[in-house]
């Protein structure tokens, strides 16, 4: 709990933590708990809810004009989330619900009801809002067409076949003369004089009196001037009939209606239909069948047809097929006829498939439906030339402190701009937005902009006085991902622009908070809905906040009821997103770069589009070449392919699909040597699944030295966090084709101790998701597979080198190289036979089996391999080159360490196969070891507790006399840390004295352990060790195993140093070798190093140098970019030198060599 509340303090930030200081005082915050820290400030922040106001507000509650009973009821559910009604909800819920429903018939229906429960009467509810929606749109009259007749007749037996046309029962002339109704709204229910409308204006001509529905000026324009044929068909079965055949089964009639047609896909063939209620069946002629589905076997037909005029059609056949039209889909009989007339879609089929009639009936001109006129019309105040005030909100800039005001001088005006000029002026005063002042220390020129209507529209140059000292309101604008993520089911839009900047955004949104398919950008408002009485209510409760907040729009920038809208740059419809045309065609139309500048305005501009394009980042690699500070411009045919690929990917259409927040997820990733891509997909209507983002991006020169699986798994952490905001807090599937990283980032799995930094790095980035890994084929990736596999060049084949011999016999060349580094590895691994092809596996990918049995060690860790500039790592071990092993292996034992204790300090740096035999067997062929080895143990003795941490306890002893010296020897019980001083004298006074200089460097022990010699059992070292406040304990005398620590270590160093009798060097220079080797080799008790047990950290030795570190690279980097801006010379350049002596301060030279840094 202490550790929560030290979390929570450290985050909150400074205004936070004032506020929460003041909530818990006069007590101090670290006084506190975290529950109770948590407490007070979700006291502040929610503060208690009145049930009373909550409960007032749902039973006032009542359903408003135009609001569906779904919307009311789910309205009334969200107020009674805060109302406590606890088990009683459902009646109060009915309750509210029959009394607020607002319409008598249906507030009737439900008081006759006995049992009523809330379920029930919701369910009434609906049904009878339903029922007088259907009965209004069967009212409805219909226009001229054509009716198409099917009959039945089981005897007759015409002779030929044709389709007749009949006209409609009622002509529009007929409606029109039968029919009287309110010239000013088209309504029959009351005349002109009593019309709501009698003050309105009119859409379409801008007269009052009538609305644009029942415009006559609309109504000429839109009338046709010349009669076009029609196709007409009419299909009737008939049981027994004579053989008879015939060739036509359409005929031309004139009509102003075009025939209906539906797209269809039968059997996975897409076609279009000709809609047909006359016809009894659906059918198709014999030609078109052979043209889609070939010779396929029909069945014999069971029934006879007929045309209306009794003309029999020949039917060759019929067969099942597998019919979807949208989101349905049936498996349905269909007629295979001989003729030439159009396939029908009869009624046989819409018996089982819903047409979408709404579609089929779109034109391109959208007709504003009444129920818009009407809602428009309510709010015709709203749609006015006035200036409109918002009201409740002040706007303020603010200034800098100490800033000076900054007055510019007014700017000449061209005689043509003076009088529009001073039109806009006076118009401005009149409404209140300026007013004149005698004198003012701030001054702004004025920018005019001529309309299209010819007035001036009048622009501050502020950038050159305000905007210079003017504080920023850093309120974050939407990123066009989060608006169109909340466009799903999106099926009508409305857009309009206003006028406002700054601090618009802010205000725009607190203004429509709570407005459900609203999305707001500065002066942009769209406005969705799934159907129309969605979007009307969800229009209407966005007209109604801005007139109740004072806000007017011009209806010549609204738009209403449309299909598709273009926003922000993208065309965006009920499938999904485009990019507009205009931005296609600026790319389509773009000249060939003849310089950077160019070059970066034409990549901007496709940029913007990078979330509908696939493939981008490996297409546009030629064109980011040339965007490189160290390259010259040079415009190749590399560029030309690029630049002209990419244009026709615009022309290609492009879509993407609309976010679904229910649906699932799919994330697919992949990477190639160039780039790495992910594509993020979700299933539509027929379970296909559809792209709703693409994202790529080029590797950077030290991504690609990646090993495969490192840009595999880098592909996957890019898609990852590049769709954090779609994929965190829900779960999704993550779909590979590397089958390695399932293994490895497979959820709930732990990563393998070798494996690579990197990988456990991104595991532990992947742990944050909720995620299912799966793999999949290239072919099944192929969204994700965009980046190009042209497999590269194979290196040399290295099978004939003759294969080194293993031997321990070094030349004086490769004794030259020691201390070996990471250069001199990587040197020879492109030499050596089996690494080059390891090298190679590894950045490029491994076989999925291998045969040979050199590399079968490195293929059974192939998902821990990886390639650090050029050399082959096992996790973080160096995989050494086999001309290096011999060399590697002597080194290792020059201090002549144990079997033991070299593998531990082998398995820190580096690797190779068998390399543990190869240690135990340097270390039985060397005379010294074998020579100098120690006597088996005796017996075990007691053992001593472990200490509860480093430098507790020590245990000490003198060794000696050993080549003339005597040598003090100190070890840490716990860390098995060493010290070996050499002592010219052993009295209580030199030991005092050397022991001091370590507890200098150590610190003071809790506890020493030593033998009865003399110099411990003294009382001068007796009052030493009180005087530090150290326990001293004596072991018993004979019984040296007491002490049995001590003497272990001061027969290891006594080993030690007679194994290196022989060597070169002083006496201190062999202890402190061994003193160095021993310290950061792990010990074989607590598997550490007594450095690291001490200290907490590794001591540098000579195969730190072996590791390839990043340091020495991103440092020459660093020192790259700094000074890539200072002068360049060359030899013979004339320059002038400071002179540090004596005389003038420059002096003039000649630069005669130039040297690299």
């Amino acid at each position: 709990m202490t550790k929560g509340r030290a979390i929570l303090l450290s985050v909150i930030g400074p205004a936070t933590y004032i506020l929460l200081r003041n909530l818990v005082s006069p007590s101090k915050p670290t006084e506190k708990s975290y529950i109770e820290l948590v407490s007070a400030l979700r006291n502040h922040y929610q503060p208690t809810i009145s049930i009373t106001v909550q409960r007032y507000k749902f039973h006032t509650r009542a359903r408003k004009t135009n609001e569906s009973v779904p919307d009311y009821v789910s309205k009334l559910k969200k107020l009674a989330e805060k109302c406590d009604f606890k088990d009683t909800l459902n009646d109060m819920l009915k309750d509210r619900l029959v009394a607020g429903i607002n319409d008598e018939k249906i507030q009737k229906r439900l008081l006759i009801e006995t049992d009523l429960t809330f379920e029930k009467a919701y369910n009434i509810s609906v049904t009878e809002e339903l029922a007088n929606q259907d009965a209004h749109a069967l009212q409805t009259p219909t226009g001229s067409g054509p009716v198409n007749k099917v009959g039945c007749s089981p005897k007759t037996a015409p002779n030929k076949a044709s389709y007749t046309h009949s006209a409609h029962p009622m002509s529009s002339g007929a409606y029109k003369q039968g029919n009287k109704h309110c010239f000013r709204c088209g309504d029959k229910s009351h005349t002109a004089p009593k019309c709501r409308f009698i003050n309105a204006k009119c859409h379409y001509c801008s007269k009052v009196g009538h609305i644009e529905k029942v415009c006559l000026s609309k109504q000429k324009i839109q009338q046709p001037k010349k009669e076009r044929h029609e196709q007409t068909n009419a299909v009737e079965a008939e049981l027994n009939l004579d053989e008879d055949n015939s060739d036509l089964f359409n005929i031309q009639s004139d009509s102003v209606t075009p025939p209906l047609h539906v797209d269809v896909i039968v059997d996975d063939v897409q076609m279009k239909f000709q809609l047909d209620t006359g016809a009894g069946v659906s059918l198709i002629n014999q030609t078109d069948f052979v043209r889609h589905f070939g010779n396929t076997p029909l069945d014999p037909a069971s029934v006879k047809l007929r045309s209306y005029t009794g003309n029999k059609l020949t039917v060759v056949g019929e067969k099942l097929v597998n019919v979807a039209v949208g989101d349905q889909s049936a498996r349905l009989p269909l007629k295979v006829v001989e003729g030439n007339g159009p396939p029908l879609f009869g009624r046989d089929w819409l018996q089982e498939i819903r047409v979408p009639w709404k579609k089929i009936f779109n034109v391109d001109i959208v007709k504003q439906p009444p129920e818009l006129d009407s809602l428009l019309a309510e709010y015709d105040e709203l749609f006015n030339s006035e200036l409109g005030c918002l009201k409740g909100v002040e706007a303020h800039i603010d200034i800098e402190e100490g800033a000076t005001p900054q007055f510019c001088k007014a700017r000449p005006l061209p005689f043509a701009m003076k009088k529009k000029v001073e039109d806009a002026l006076q118009k401005l005063e009149s409404q209140g937005v300026i007013e004149k002042v005698v004198h003012s220390d701030w001054a702004t020129p004025v920018v005019p902009v001529v309309k299209a209507k010819g007035d001036a529209h009048l622009c501050g140059d502020y950038k050159v006085t305000v905007n210079k000292v003017a504080k920023q309101d850093k309120y974050p604008l939407p990123l066009v991902d989060e608006i169109f993520a909340s466009l799903s089911h999106v099926q009508e839009t409305a857009l309009w622009s206003s006028c406002a900047v700054g601090l618009f955004q802010r205000t725009m949104e607190n203004l429509l908070k709570g407005l459900p398919n609203v999305s707001v950008y500065i002066d942009d408002v769209l406005v969705t809905g799934r159907h129309d009485t969605e979007h009307l209510s969800n229009l209407r409760g966005v007209l109604t906040r801005l007139q109740e907040n004072g806000l007017c729009l011009q209806m010549t920038k609204c738009q209403f009821m449309l299909p598709e809208v273009e926003y922000l740059g993208f065309k965006v419809t009920k499938d999904g997103i485009n990019p507009t045309e205009s931005k296609v065609r600026a790319i389509k139309e773009a000249p060939t770069p003849t310089n950077v500048n160019e070059l970066r305005t034409f990549i901007g501009l496709v940029n913007y589009y990078a979330r509908l394009l696939p493939n981008l980042a490996h297409r546009m690699a030629p064109l980011y070449k040339l965007l490189r500070n160290d390259e010259a411009w040079s415009w190749k045919s590399e560029q030309q392919s690029s630049f002209q690929k990419i244009k026709k990917m615009m022309s290609e259409d492009v879509m993407l699909a609309h976010y679904d927040p229910d649906a699932e997820l799919v994330l697919s990733c992949d990477a190639s040597s160039y780039g790495i891509g992910a594509v993020l997909q979700q299933p539509g209507p027929n379970g296909e699944l559809k792209p709703v983002h693409f994202a790529s991006r080029s590797l950077t020169s030290a991504e690609k030295n990646y090993a495969q699986i490192e840009r595999e798994a880098l592909g996957i952490i890019y898609g990852v966090q590049k769709f954090r905001q779609y994929l965190l807090g829900r779960t999704f599937t993550l779909e590979t084709d590397h089958q390695p990283l399932v293994k490895l980032f497979v959820e709930h799995t732990a990563i393998p101790q070798l494996a690579a930094a990197r990988i456990k790095r991104w595991a532990l980035i992947l742990s944050a998701y909720s995620y299912k890994i799966k793999h999949i084929s290239s072919k099944e990736n192929a969204c994700a597979d965009y980046l190009s596999r042209a497999p590269l060049q194979e290196p040399p084949d290295l099978s004939d080198l003759p294969e080194q011999e293993d031997v321990l016999l070094i030349d004086e060349e490769l004794l030259s190289q020691l201390p070996l580094t990471a250069k001199t590895v990587a040197s020879e691994t492109q030499k050596d036979p089996c690494l080059a092809k390891v090298l190679q596996s590894t950045r490029e990918g491994w076989p999925s089996k291998c045969d040979d049995d050199k590399l079968q060690p490195y293929f059974s860790r192939k998902t821990e391999l990886t390639v650090e500039q050029g050399c082959v790592l096992w996790g973080s071990r160096v995989v050494i080159p086999s001309t290096l092993r011999p060399t590697l292996l002597l080194d290792l034992h020059s201090e002549h360490t144990g079997t033991v204790r070299m593998k531990g300090l082998a398995r820190q740096y580096f690797w190779w196969p068998k390399m543990n035999d190869e240690i135990e067997q340097i270390a039985k062929n060397c005379a010294s070891c074998q020579e100098t080895a120690s006597a088996p143990p005796s017996l075990p003795v007691a053992k001593w507790n472990w200490p509860s941490g480093p430098w507790k306890r020590l245990h000490i002893d003198y060794a000696g006399p050993y080549m003339g010296s005597m040598f003090l020897v100190v070890i840490d019980s716990y860390s098995k840390w060493l010290e070996v001083i050499p002592m010219k004298s052993t009295t209580t006074t030199a030991t005092i004295q050397q022991l001091r200089k370590v507890f200098a460097n150590l610190g003071l022990p809790e506890h020493i352990v030593s033998d009865n010699g003399p110099q411990f059992s003294s009382s001068e070292f007796k009052e030493f060790l009180m005087k530090n406040n150290i326990r001293h304990t004596l072991t018993p005398p004979g019984h040296t195993a007491s002490n049995g620590m001590a003497e272990r270590y001061v027969r290891y160093f006594k080993s030690q140093l007679k194994k290196m009798e022989k060597d070169e060097g002083t006496l201190q220079d062999k202890i402190s070798r061994i003193l160095l080797t021993y310290r950061c080799t792990p010990h074989p008790t607590t598997t550490e190093s007594p450095a690291y047990l001490l200290m907490r950290r590794q001591l540098r030795t000579r195969f730190s140098s072996l590791r390839p570190s990043l340091d020495s690279q991103k440092d020459a980097e660093t020192f790259e970019q700094n000074t890539s801006c200072l002068p360049k010379f060359a030899v013979g350049d004339k320059v002038y030198v400071l002179n540090l002596r004596a005389g003038p301060r420059w002096l003039p030279g000649i630069v005669i060599e130039v040297l690299q840094r």
